[in-house]
């Protein structure tokens, strides 16, 4: 009996160093998937876009999460690809509705794919979420821009700078109702 014992405990024990050395040589999904995403964080914040699109992709691969999404979303948005970026936002959205600032990028990407219907609902929900989002009123008056919505402009244009602490977009946007006021002057 003491011997059956022995062995018991040995061939688990065996068992576990097993396990050990497969994991060593093959780390788990989500520590492939977090390294990936660093190495995509890093990518971006280089401004290499491909490179950052590739990097959350293998993450994905590994193991989808809604954040990597959003981040390759980012970056596919950074490169252009606004329609990969739409997807993206979607599957963001599948997960968390509640999101504000993935309605508000989802809307900045078709504005510029000219899919305004939906870009307006996208920062128009944006807003229901959370109506101080400053960024979704400076995106909204960039989509009414494009339509030639001057009136919605500037109502978007005065929200926004009633209530952003973004000094680099307050600016922007500054300027944006300097050139609506010229234009409205000629």
């Amino acid at each position: 009996m003491r011997n059956d014992n022995f062995t018991s405990r040995f061939i688990l024990l065996s068992a576990c160093l097993l396990w050990l050395c497969g994991c060593a040589k093959n780390p788990d999904a989500e520590t492939q998937a977090a390294v990936h995403v660093e190495q995509g964080d890093q990518s971006f914040a280089g401004k290499d876009y491909d490179k950052a699109v590739q990097d959350y992709s293998a993450a994905l691969k590994a193991k989808p999460e809604p954040r990597t999404y959003e981040k390759r979303a980012r970056a596919y948005a950074a490169k252009g690809n606004h329609q990969a970026a739409i997807d993206d936002y979607y599957k963001v959205l599948d997960a968390d509705q509640d999101a504000a600032a993935v309605w508000t990028e989802l809307g900045i990407s078709s504005t510029a794919t000219a899919e305004f219907s939906v870009a307006e609902s996208a920062f128009s929900k944006a807003l229901r979420l959370d109506p101080n989002y400053a960024d979704a009123y400076y995106y909204r008056a960039l989509m009414y821009k494009a339509q030639g919505d001057t009136e919605n402009v500037r109502a978007d244009v005065k929200k926004f700078l009633a209530i952003s602490h973004d000094t680099t977009l307050k600016a922007a946007a500054q300027t944006l109702l300097q050139e609506l006021g010229a234009k409205g002057s000629q």
